[in-house]
Order: structure tokens, then sequence, then C-alpha cells
């Protein structure tokens, strides 16, 4: 009898175990979900902007880039000169290709962004052109594609930016410097 109860006993024992291990997995996961949608999430004062993947769910192979949950930008298909398909990606390599509004004192939530250059290639490592979104306005703008590289064979590279209040200057390898003007157009390579 006794043996039937310590037996008992450690089944109930390792259940609860199981149960807890299998709660804590389910935590786990949830972090990590709720660490990548923030990954490619961000504050603006225009609404929540965020890079969504073919699929549907956020990620780094986005085609979309929406506003408030509406289509801002998006990509249907393309492919470059080699045949590769494009996706829109986030420098986040140079802290330079993204502004943010001045941060308040105490503040505890992310920045608002205010510019933001975005890559448009096959991979981060081989972008063929550039887009910069600008929340500055009274509504969101999307400048045109730049990036002098005919007919896209060529990979760019995304060297720095310098915000004006007018006008910001984008430095490419090459160098290729471009003149962005806010909510206008983009000039260059000059």
């Amino acid at each position: 009898m006794k043996i039937v109860r310590l037996f008992l006993l450690l089944s109930m024992v390792a259940s609860s175990k199981l149960q807890a291990a299998d709660g804590t997995m389910q935590t786990v996961k949830a972090a990590v979900q709720e660490q990548k949608l923030a990954m490619y999430s961000y504050p603006t004062r225009l609404g929540e902007l965020k890079f969504v993947a073919a699929d549907g769910k956020p990620g780094a192979d986005a085609r979309t880039i929406t506003l408030r949950g509406k289509p801002l930008l998006a990509i249907k298909d393309e492919k470059d000169a080699q045949g590769n398909a494009l996706s829109l990606m986030i420098e986040d390599l140079k802290p330079s290709s993204t502004e943010y509004e001045a941060k308040i004192a105490g503040q505890a939530d992310r920045p608002k962004i205010r510019r933001m250059v975005v890559l448009l290639g096959p991979v981060a490592n081989c972008v063929k052109q550039f887009i910069i979104l600008d929340f500055t306005g009274k509504d969101a703008f999307v400048s045109e594609r730049f990036g002098h590289n005919p007919g896209a064979t060529a990979c760019l590279a995304f060297k720095r930016a310098t915000w004006g209040k007018k006008e910001s200057e984008i430095t490419l390898g090459g160098p290729l410097t471009y003149v962005y003007y806010t909510g206008g157009k983009v000039i260059g390579p000059i």
C-alpha cells in the first residue's frame, strides 16, 4: 500500500513538472513571437509601421510595409536582373539610416521614427535600390526608388544619411551622394 501511495505521489509530481515545463515552453514561445513582432514593427507619429513577409507575418523578407495596418509600400513578385525575388528590408547595421524623434526624458517606449531608408534587394548584402519613408509631414511619404544601378545588375551599399529639416544627404558606396528633399524628390547622384 505504501508503495502504491509513493508511486501515485511520484506520478503526480512528475505530471505537475511536465505541465510546468509545457507552460514554460509556451511562455518562451510567446516571448520569442513578441520579440519577432517588435523587430519588424516601428512606432511613428502617424501610427505603427510594420514590415510584412509574403506569408502575412512580420518578417525580414518583407513584400509589404504597412502603416496602421494599411499597405504603405508593396512589391509583388518583383525580381532583379538575375531572377532573384526582391524584398523590402531594414538597414539595421548603420544607425544613421533611421532618424528618430527626440526622446522625452523618462519615456519608456521606443522613440518614434521620423524617416528611414528602406533597402530593396534579394538579400541585405546585395541591395539593388533604396527608398525613403518619411513621417515628418501630415501624411506618410514614400520616395521614388533611387540608386544608380543600370539594369539592376550591381549590388549597392548604404554608407550613411545626414538628415536635415528641408534636405537630407544619402551616401552610398562608390561614393554616390543623393539629395532627398523632404516630402519630395530624390536627386542624384551628385
